[in-house]
This record gives structure tokens, sequence and C-alpha cells, in this order.
């Protein structure tokens, strides 16, 4: 049985001519695979479709971080084919886990500062902790998109690249899609 974001995503791709080619689940053991085969302007992209339901963690992009977390396998399955994935996520929550500081956060880190006083100068210094996406950590995934359906606007679509991907995507083939380019 599909779930609401399945059918969300199905509506989402049908109302935009991408052809959608839903994968069969493997009868082998332990072995997991995406969701579907899209296909927009000849290209072919794996897409894993995972809901959240039910507030995990209210801090940035931890709820995120284990979505991205429980969608390895399925992922990972393209990987060998070089084909390019999105994990598209959709938020049932009713907990706005889903905007963009928690996207970020989710994939390059949460941002802490500390500041050191000196005989002279503050110092101020930042890092990233927590990130899920690096130049070692899941490559296999081409982005990260954020399904959403309102009664006004209808059904949106927001993909963030993941700029250390092993399998790029072109995303001028999206028609009405938003696109947000990392800046790290």
């Amino acid at each position: 049985m599909k779930t609401d974001s399945e059918k969300t995503f199905e509506e989402y791709c049908e109302a935009r001519g991408y052809s959608l080619e839903q994968i069969l689940e493997s009868k082998r053991q332990g072995e997991k695979r995406p969701d579907y085969y899209v296909h927009i302007k000849g290209v072919k992209i794996g897409c894993e479709i995972k809901e959240i339901q039910k507030l995990g963690s209210p801090l940035h992009g931890v709820q995120l971080g284990k979505t991205i977390e429980s969608a390895k396998k399925q992922l990972r399955f393209f990987s060998d084919e070089n084909i390019p994935t999105i994990l598209v996520a959709m938020d049932f929550s009713n907990h706005y886990l889903l905007e963009r500081e928690h996207i970020e956060a989710a994939m390059f880190g949460g941002t802490q500062y500390w500041v050191g006083v000196t005989k002279k100068l503050p110092t101020i210094r930042s890092i990233r902790r927590d990130r899920k996406f690096s130049e070692e950590n899941k490559t296999y995934i081409s982005a990260l998109a954020v399904l959403e359906s309102k009664r006004t606007t209808g059904i949106k679509m927001t993909i963030y690249q993941n700029p250390y991907a092993e399998n790029p995507i072109d995303f001028s083939i999206f028609s009405d899609t938003d696109v947000y380019k990392a800046i790290l």
C-alpha cells in the first residue's frame, strides 16, 4: 500500500509530465531498493520517498538526519549503476522540520560559534557539526528534496543539491522546482 507521500510524489510527477516507474521490492533477504525511477528529459533518476510522521527531536536537522540515514540502503542501490538519486522527504508532523535551516543543518551540519576573548581582540571561530554530507559521506545522494502539498499553492518540490554527489544532476531539467545550491 502506498504512503501519502508516495501518492503526493506521483501526483507531482504526473502533473509535470515526468515518466514514473515504480521499483518492485526485492525478494532477497536484507536487500532494499528505492521507490521509483523518474525519467525527465532523457535523464533517469532514482528516488526514495520518506515521510516524517512525528517529532523525534526539535533540534535543527536531527530528525531529518535520521531520515537520511534510513534511506542509505535504498539509495546505495543506484550508486553501482551511476544513476543520480534524490531523497524526497515530506513532513506530516506539523512541526516544520523541513524548513531550509533544518535541511542545511542535516546536510552540512549545524553551525556552532566560539568566541574567545584575548588581550587585544575577540576571536570568533565556527564549525559545522553532525553533518551527513561531505567528500566522504553520502556521495551517492545527488540531492535532498522537500515535497509540500498545500491547499493554496498545490504541490511544490524544493531541491537542495549535494555538492559532493558522485552522480550530479543537471537541475535545469525540472520545470518548476526551486533548486538551492549549497554555500559551504
